[in-house]
Parts: structure tokens; C-alpha cells; sequence
């Protein structure tokens, strides 16, 4: 009687169990911060129904961040998405959750050819510094991506996380042969401030693009300038070997009289690859330095037989320098001067001296 009674209460128990399955035995998708939550939050988090800005979506963007790195592994998914309020949400949550964010990402640079693989770049390049350790992967991405999209948006990262490290990299795609990738790189060589950049920035200025000469005389204002706070401390960049002087001493002023020079003798012999465009640019560029020891050089391109390095050269001189040398070239060429453009740079840049 008692082995019957034992046994009819162990099929109770079985039953019982097979009918209300543990907690422990539910689905991953099932548990808090599990696939299933993760996907929920971000379909409210996308939602059209109240815009971005409404509370369920704001809300949903909240939970999301407060998951970290466990809701990334989820969101990962979805990178490579042309829907644009998933690409928001998705650059809102990775922005909250910061650098824990930034192993899920670097994981989906490994496929270069994979659409998601430029938006993941793009991303880690949003969080900046934090994304560090993200630089060796996306220095490969920048130079092994066959879609120009995938290259620049790794080049644009680098330049964001602002990694010395990355440098080396940074300068071969200088000579990309897609536009918007060397563009993206001049920006990028332009953040990291290290001299050793300076003379190729400065053969950026002859390319047949003007969005990357424009880049690159960008650039090579910023590395003229220090930095307006201490900077995060990154990889220090070793000159690369071979005689002569580090690169490292390269300075944009005095690389660019280098430049310039030829320009300003009447009849003079000149050679390479530079014409009076991108000159004419590389004066505009020493400028912009604002430092007075171009005067002497801008007033001698004044007599350049080129319009366009007149013009610039009156220009630049206006933020350079406003001695009586300087004051008196300027009227002297404006007394000579046929070309109209030219004689209104002169004449701004006088006025500019009488105000």
C-alpha cells in the first residue's frame, strides 16, 4: 500500500514539473536583457508611431543603454541597415553605452566586403578615444575594403579616436583611388597634429580634387596650431628609418616657403608636379598661419607673373603682417596691377590696414 501511495505522489511531481517547466529551463530570449527583450526595446526604440522623441521611444533608448554590452551582442544585427530610424537609434544607444560598446563593433569589421562593416566603423568612430583598441582593425579596414564607403568610413574613425598609432596607415590611403577616402584621410592626418605628416598634406594640395586640397590645407593649419587642451596620450609615432632628419621636424611654414619659393622669381624655372592652382592654394595656406615670418615671401609673390598667386599672396599678407614694408608693397603692386581680382585683394587687404 505504501510503494502504491510512493508512487502515484512521484507521477504527481513528474507531471507537475513537465507542466510548469522551471525558470531556470525558460528561453534566453525570454529572461530580462536576453535576445528577445533586446529586440523588443528596439522595435519600441524605432517606432514611427511617435516619433523619436516620444517617450515609449525614449524610454526603450534608455533600457537599451542601461544593458550595455549584453544588449550590443543583439544590436549588432542590426548593423548595415538602410532604415533611417534604426541607424539613429542605433548611433543614440551606441553613444549611451560608450567604449563597453566597442568589442560587439569591432567584431563586425572582420568582413570587410560586409555592408555592416562601414557602419560599424562609422560608429566606433562616434565614440571617439574609447574606441582605442578598435585602431589596428580598422587601420586593415581602411586599406583592404573593396567599397570606397567601407574604406572612408574606417579613415574617418581613425581620425575621430585621434590614435598616433594609425598615422603610418593614414598616409598610404592619402594616395586612395577613390576621392572621398583620401579626403577623409587629409581630415583625419589634419586631427592627429604630427609633423611627420606635412609634406605629403602638402602634395595633397596638388590633387585633382579640390575636396582634398581643400582638406589638406585644412589640415596642415591644424598641425601648425597646438593643441587648444592637453590631448589623451597615444601611441608615440617612431620616425621611420633612414638618413637625414626625422620627418618629425617638418614645420608647414617653412615646408611650404620651400614651395613657394620658385613662384616668387619673375621667369624662374619650375619643376614637379605643382602648377599655379594648387600654388596659389599653398599661399592662401601660409596665410593662414598667420605667422609674420611669411611677409617677406608673400610680398615677393606679389610680382608673380601668375593673377591667381597675386591675389592670394594680397590676401595672405592682410593676416600676416601690417609693417610699412608690407604696407608699401601692397600699394606698390596695387599701382602696376591690370587684373580686377586682383586689384580688389589689394585693395581689401589696404583697407584692412586703415581700419
Amino acid at each position: 500500500m505504501r510503494r502504491d501511495f510512493s508512487a502515484l505522489i512521484c507521477l504527481v511531481l513528474l507531471a507537475a514539473s513537465v507542466a510548469c517547466p522551471r525558470p531556470c529551463l525558460a528561453q534566453a530570449g525570454d529572461l530580462p536583457g536576453g535576445p528577445g527583450e533586446v529586440e523588443r526595446l528596439f522595435a519600441d526604440a524605432c517606432d514611427p508611431s511617435g516619433g523619436p522623441n516620444s517617450e515609449k521611444s525614449v524610454g526603450a533608448k534608455r533600457s537599451l543603454i542601461e544593458l550595455g554590452p549584453g544588449a550590443m551582442d543583439c544590436l549588432v544585427a542590426h548593423l548595415g541597415t538602410q532604415d533611417p530610424r534604426e541607424i539613429a537609434v542605433l548611433e543614440d544607444v551606441v553613444a549611451g553605452i560608450g567604449a563597453p560598446a566597442v568589442p560587439a563593433l569591432a567584431g563586425r569589421l572582420e568582413f570587410p566586403d560586409d555592408p555592416a562593416a562601414a557602419q560599424a566603423a562609422r560608429l566606433l568612430g562616434s565614440i571617439g578615444n574609447g574606441s582605442a583598441a578598435a585602431v589596428p582593425p580598422l587601420c586593415a579596414l581602411a586599406t583592404s575594403g573593396r567599397a570606397w564607403i567601407v574604406r572612408s568610413n574606417a579613415v574617418a574613425a581613425l581620425g575621430a579616436i585621434g590614435d598616433t598609432q594609425a598615422c603610418d596607415t593614414l598616409l598610404s590611403v592619402l594616395s586612395d583611388r577613390a576621392e572621398p577616402v583620401r579626403r577623409e584621410a587629409a581630415v583625419a592626418l589634419g586631427k592627429l597634429k604630427q609633423p611627420m605628416c606635412v609634406k605629403p598634406l602638402i602634395g595633397a594640395l596638388a590633387d585633382r580634387f579640390f575636396s582634398v586640397r581643400s582638406a589638406a590645407a585644412d589640415a596642415l593649419v591644424s598641425v601648425a596650431q597646438p593643441p587648444a587642451e592637453p590631448q589623451p596620450a597615444t601611441t608615440p609615432v617612431t620616425p621611420t628609418a633612414g638618413g637625414g632628419a626625422p620627418e618629425a621636424a617638418a614645420n608647414p611654414r617653412t615646408e611650404l616657403a620651400k614651395l613657394l619659393e620658385p613662384f616668387a622669381a619673375q621667369g624662374a624655372e619650375r619643376t614637379g608636379e605643382f602648377s599655379e592652382i594648387p600654388a596659389a592654394l599653398a599661399v592662401e595656406t601660409l596665410g593662414r598661419l598667420r605667422e609674420p615670418k611669411s611677409a617677406a615671401l608673400l610680398r615677393k609673390l606679389l610680382g608673380s607673373s601668375d593673377w591667381g598667386i597675386r591675389a592670394a599672396a594680397a590676401e595672405a599678407l592682410a593676416q600676416v603682417d601690417s609693417s610699412p614694408a608690407t604696407r608699401q608693397a601692397l600699394q606698390k603692386a596695387l599701382a602696376a596691377e591690370k587684373h580686377h581680382l586682383v586689384r580688389r585683394k589689394l585693395e581689401d587687404a589696404i583697407g584692412n590696414f586703415q581700419k
